[in-house]
Order: structure tokens, then C-alpha cells, then sequence
């Protein structure tokens, strides 16, 4: 669902003409404005997202999607993403979603090789490699 900033009424995915695709749970980075309070058409407007806010919002949908639940992970019960074919997938397959304003292939690379340095260091005490399960790296 996504909330009219203006009037701040909520309006269902299935409601909403002209969305610029299907809405990932978890987006508040999209701006929306009805078209009552426009007096016209909706608007939208995506928020600048920095790479980590994008590869949460990933892995949010990630586990939305095989309908894994947060609370109900036990510490010895992990559940793991590969790194380039779950979480860069995603990302390029939602790429105009995510970052309409950038080039794709200009950025895709960049991802790639520095998102995942980053994102190793950044939350090397919340998320856990799958090396030692897998045997396998990313």
C-alpha cells in the first residue's frame, strides 16, 4: 500500500494507476501523491536510496518471498541468500524500481564489486557467510 503524502490516505498496489511496478514490502522510498490532491494525475517521485538501504529492502522481499519471517529464525537456524544470483538478481531484475534515475550498466559493476565489501563489513555481526555450510563462496 502506499500513502498519499498529502492527504496521507492509503491506497492499495491494485488501486493505483500508472505505479511504476509492483511495490516491494517494506518501500517507504517512493513518494506518493493521489490524484485528488494533485487534482490530476498521481505522482511519483523515488527517493534517493543508499546501496545498503537497497540490499535491506532486497533481502526484506527476499525472505518475504519464500515467506521466511525475521522472529521466527532461530540462532542456530539460518536461512542464507547467494550474493550475486538472489541479491544482484533481484536487484537488476527490479532495477528500474530501485534507481530509475541511474544507468544501469554504469552502476551494475560498481554494485557488484564494492557492494559487497561494503555491505561484508557493515553487517559481519548481523548476517552470517554460508561458507562454512556451503563450501562455496558469495
Amino acid at each position: 500500500m502506499l500513502q498519499c503524502e498529502t492527504c496521507q490516505q492509503f491506497f492499495h498496489e491494485d488501486c493505483i494507476i500508472g505505479a511504476p511496478g509492483p511495490l516491494l514490502f517494506g518501500d517507504r522510498f517512493l513518494r506518493f501523491r493521489c490524484a485528488v490532491c494533485t487534482q490530476g494525475e498521481e505522482e511519483y517521485e523515488r527517493q534517493n536510496m543508499s546501496w545498503m538501504t537497497i540490499v535491506h529492502l532486497v533481502i526484506y522481499n527476499l525472505m518475504r518471498r519464500q515467506g521466511i519471517e525475521a522472529t521466527k529464525i532461530k540462532d542456530r537456524d539460518h536461512k542464507f541468500f547467494r550474493w550475486k544470483e538472489d541479491v544482484c538478481a533481484f536487484i537488476e531484475d527490479h532495477w528500474h524500481y530501485l534507481a530509475p534515475d541511474k544507468q544501469r550498466k554504469a552502476y551494475i559493476f560498481y554494485f557488484e564489486f564494492c557492494a559487497l565489501i561494503i555491505f561484508t563489513r557493515s553487517f559481519s555481526n548481523i548476517f552470517q557467510s554460508g561458507f562454512e555450510k556451503f563450501h562455496q563462496s558469495g
